[in-house]
């Protein structure tokens, strides 16, 4: 799927992925490209898997950065 950074927060190691069909949250660690250069408003290219903190609904995984904003 593609999608857009809608907010990424550093100090907190996680963020959220929009596009028209729906929002997803994604964790740090399930982003493939260079965290120092993952931006508010980036295009990414992502999955969608099972929610591992077993609260049920789906999460991003294998995010990677493919055009900054």
């Amino acid at each position: 799927m593609i999608g857009r950074i809608k907010l990424f927060s550093r100090t907190k190691n996680f963020g959220f992925i929009a596009n028209e069909g729906g929002e997803w949250f994604f964790h740090a660690s399930a982003v493939r490209s260079d965290l120092a250069d993952l931006r508010s408003g980036d295009h990414v290219e992502f999955l969608l898997d099972d929610d591992p903190r077993g609260r049920g609904g789906l999460v991003a995984v294998d995010v990677e950065r493919i055009s900054a904003l």
